[in-house]
């Protein structure tokens, strides 16, 4: 996975060295009960909301990383004909010839509808085929869900901590997350809904 970036201090260009430090990470990140007042940390570093953030949009890649997929950390998408930022992408993630779009958020408020609503639009401006993934650390508002369904191809699978835990189970972290995002598509395609749980899959035959 290419970046510009593996300073080991910096928030938003560090590397984990296997998946017991993803884990770690992980445990570092997560408080009960959830405020933006409540203490994270990242290699012994207290952080502020923002600060934990920019950890959790790493980590995500992180986990795709160290799952085996391939892909690119976050990176800017300039106008054409200035230095302007068209978008911000928060990373991409490649399986074979399919491609996503990557969006993380780790807002103690549950996500609205209208970054959902970004993202797909980001995604419609990519090749057919193209999907995107947001990840939620803290979930998403009823009408957010219900404006989701709304958007019609189903164009961004919608992920939040109950999926990313799952992932980590299991003493192996090879193949995790692809296989996650393959169960969130599956679901998607059996009930067009592109937020149900990924322990929901049942019924699919080998």
């Amino acid at each position: 996975m290419a970046t510009p970036n593996t300073n080991p201090s910096s928030l938003a260009g560090w590397k984990a060295t296997g998946a017991k430090e993803l884990r770690k990470i992980w445990e570092n990140l997560w408080t009960d009960p959830v405020d933006d007042n409540s203490a994270r940390s990242f290699r012994g570093r207290n952080l502020t909301p923002e600060e934990a953030g920019d950890v959790f949009e790493r980590w995500i890649l992180e986990a795709f990383r160290l799952s085996g997929m391939t892909g690119h950390y976050a990176f800017p998408v300039p106008l054409r004909e200035s230095e302007s930022i068209r978008e911000q992408i928060d990373g991409l993630v490649i399986d074979g010839w399919q491609g996503f779009l990557v969006e993380s958020k780790f807002w103690t408020k549950k996500v609205d509808f209208g970054s959902i609503a970004l993202l797909h639009a980001h995604v419609e401006t990519r090749p057919v085929g193209t999907l995107g993934l947001f990840f939620s650390a803290f979930g998403y508002t009823p009408p957010a869900l219900e404006s989701a369904e709304l958007l019609r191809p189903v164009r961004v699978l919608l992920f939040d901590r109950s999926d990313l835990m799952r992932a980590l189970l299991g003493g192996s972290f090879k193949g995790r997350m692809v296989e996650m995002v393959r169960r969130k598509w599956m679901l998607a395609m059996k009930y067009g809904r592109s937020y149900l749980p990924v322990s929901e899959l049942s019924g699919f035959f080998n």
